[in-house]
């Protein structure tokens, strides 16, 4: 009888499968590997961009899919969860990935050993909001931003349905390039990064609440995206506080047009013409509990408004906001748009 693979033998399978996928000229032209379904996000050559850059950036996105790939693979067939922490980390798999698809920094271009996207350097440039911020919103106050009996300048005129909603930095610069290449260039794996980056900075608001629940996708978004980045975030942060998080709970119906498209703040409330709702099963899990609703920016609080009605309506004791980023309103009502083009 032939004797069982052991841990080693698989380690070394799983080396050879990559270094037969990087010389697959599919797998390191476009993307594509027989392991999943999906395939990576090849951010397209814009103007002014060297063929360098474009270069770098099919090489890390394609060497954190086919990670993420033989992980999730592994997962379900081959090795147990402690497994797989014990044989990831620092061994040779990660040395030949590390190789073969070299990991740099999206701002600045250096080498990246560990991480996604974005080196320390250009971490500690993002736009963190700290200070005092308003109760309501979370925007940073300031001579330009007042807090009143109504909240702030930012958010006076706005009906919100929600507690309260704390960001993590300004919709603007580095993070706001960060949030669009997370949802809209395919680069999920920057949920770690964000993950870390609310747990550095939010850890205290996030320990206050009883469970996690994700804004959800319409299902014609999710089709196009491939994931839902809320849910992405809010799962990998449930995780690292011990707290439960419901990435179901909540279903959407309706197919209104991405709020991030819309930059007039009357246009942005009379939009979302989408129906949220708590899905069966879930309402005694929700009953007199603390909510924290995940989204990734929040602009005027119309789409966490209407999940928040859901909840309540289905026993939620309070729903507050956690989210990557606040958007703040410039002159003539308008904000920034997450689809408009970004310039590195």
């Amino acid at each position: 009888m032939r004797p069982p693979l052991t841990h080693t033998d698989m380690q070394t399978a799983w080396v050879i499968l990559i270094c037969l996928l990087a010389s697959n000229p599919k797998v390191t032209a476009m993307g594509k590997c027989p392991i999943t379904t999906g395939r990576p996000a090849v951010t397209p050559l814009r103007n002014g961009d060297r063929f360098s850059d474009a270069a770098d950036i099919l090489l890390s996105e394609t060497r954190m899919w086919v990670y993420n790939s033989i992980v999730e693979y592994i997962q379900y067939t081959c090795m147990s969860p402690m497994d797989l922490q014990l044989g990831m980390k620092g061994n040779a798999l990660g040395d030949v990935l590390n190789l073969l698809f070299p990991n740099h920094c999206y701002f600045c271009g250096v080498s990246l050993s560990s991480g996604v996207c974005i080196c320390p350097g250009c971490s500690a440039s993002l736009e963190i909001i700290e200070g005092d911020v308003c109760a309501r919103c979370g925007s940073p106050l300031g001579p330009d931003n007042i807090a009143n009996g109504k909240g702030c300048r930012q958010c006076d005129e706005l009906k919100f349905l929600f507690g309260r909603n704390v960001s993590l930095g300004i919709f603007d610069g580095f993070l706001r390039r960060l949030v669009h290449l997370y949802k809209f260039e395919g680069r999920r794996s920057l949920y770690r990064a964000f993950t870390g980056l609310l747990l550095t900075h939010r850890r205290a608001y996030i320990n206050q609440t009883d469970l996690l629940v994700p804004v959800p996708l319409s299902p014609v978004r999710y089709a196009e995206r491939g994931f839902n980045q809320s849910h992405l975030l809010a799962r990998s942060v449930a995780r690292r506080v011990h707290a439960a998080c419901y990435g179901s709970a909540l279903c959407r119906r309706g197919n209104a047009a991405p709020q991030s498209s819309v930059s007039s703040q009357h246009e942005r409330i009379t939009n979302l013409t989408d129906r949220f709702s708590v899905r069966a099963g879930f309402e005694n899990f929700l009953q007199g509990k603390r909510v924290l609703l995940i989204d990734d920016v929040l602009t005027t609080g119309v789409t966490a408004s209407a999940c928040a009605k859901a909840l309540f309506s289905a026993g939620a004791g309070s729903v507050d906001v956690l989210t990557l980023a606040r958007s703040l309103k410039a002159s003539g009502a308008l904000y920034l748009s997450a689809d408009r083009p970004i310039m590195k």
